[in-house]
């Protein structure tokens, strides 16, 4: 597969979701068999959480073995996921990048090219991860401890009432900053994947890496995040939503909502094959975009194509 020479330039942000959509368009299944590995994870993991409603009730001799079970086996498909996930995102960043520069790229070859960088992708999720799950925590435990502290004010001034408006005020502004704060570091960390990828950096080297590009740029690149996260709940929720309402219905435990939540579950996971590419290619595309911006990048690459051989 081909791709179309590219016109390297800096964008807009019209411009660049436009590009966005049209490259994946124009090669949708090569999109959508990178996405394939991690969405047969995702499907096999909400598959035997659907399973696992259907099997021995509440207070049954084998639901501890089960429960157990159940455990391991969820365990075991998150450290999976986390390889797939990983993998997938560095294998589409591969694939915008030899589109970008006109060259042949299919499933299997970015995958391929990928794999020196797995070790490194893996660690880059898991290092994100843990920032993030280690500053909301402390975040939430910070409000609620201030809740706690403007509850017993209050609550000396204005009686009980009052400390129930201050306590659900300050969780409130809790979920807020906790939202806002994966917000800002999304975007800061936006385009730290195709650091990884495309430029050989670690893990933490890559997030530097990719505040430096982002700075002065992150009210795009969020809207970017924004506009593909928007694309794919919406378009899972449209599919999945259906058997989970329906499942819901036939009530917990019983058969046929084991069979509806599983049946979702599948579609749901085809669904996201279709959906989950779009931040990848933005966030590659913005990469791009960041670089010619800054770095001139599209200088560079022009004087590579003219020192390249003929037919290469």
């Amino acid at each position: 597969m081909r791709g179309d020479p590219v016109d390297l330039r800096p964008l807009t942000l019209a411009e660049l979701l436009d590009r966005a959509f049209s490259t994946y368009k124009q090669h949708l299944w090569l999109f959508v068999g990178i996405m394939a590995v991690p969405a047969v994870w995702s499907t096999g993991s909400a598959v035997v959480l659907e399973a696992f409603k259907g099997l021995a009730p509440a207070g049954h001799p084998e639901q501890i073995v089960l429960r157990a079970g159940f455990i391991l086996t969820l365990l075991v498909l998150q450290i999976i996921g986390l390889f797939a996930n990983a993998f997938a995102l560095g294998a589409a960043t591969v694939a915008v990048s030899q589109l970008y520069q006109d060259r042949q790229t299919s499933v299997g070859e970015s995958y391929r090219a990928v794999m020196p960088h797995g070790g490194q992708l893996v660690m880059l999720l898991l290092w994100c991860g843990l920032l993030l799950a280690l500053m909301v925590l402390g975040l939430i435990v910070l409000g609620g401890v201030l809740g706690i502290l403007a509850g017993l004010f209050l609550g000396l001034i204005f009686g009980r009432a009052g400390a129930a408006v201050a306590g659900g005020l300050v969780a409130l502004i809790g979920f807020a900053g906790a939202f806002g704060l994966m917000g800002y570091f999304g975007t800061r960390w936006g385009v730290s994947v195709p650091a990884v990828v495309l430029e050989r950096l670690s893990a933490r080297a890559s997030l530097k890496r990719s505040a430096q590009l982002t700075e002065d740029n992150r009210g795009r690149v969020f809207l970017v995040i924004l506009c593909a996260v928007v694309i794919t709940y919406a378009t899972v929720l449209l599919f999945q939503m259906p058997f989970i309402a329906g499942a819901m219905f036939a009530g917990p435990g019983t058969r046929l909502a084991v069979i509806l939540g599983i049946t979702g579950a599948v579609i749901g996971g085809t669904a996201s094959m279709f959906s989950g590419p779009i931040m990848i290619i933005g966030l590659a595309m913005m990469y791009y975009d960041l670089r010619i911006r800054k770095e001139a990048l599209d200088l560079q690459l022009m004087l590579e194509s003219l020192d390249a051989p003929p037919g290469s």
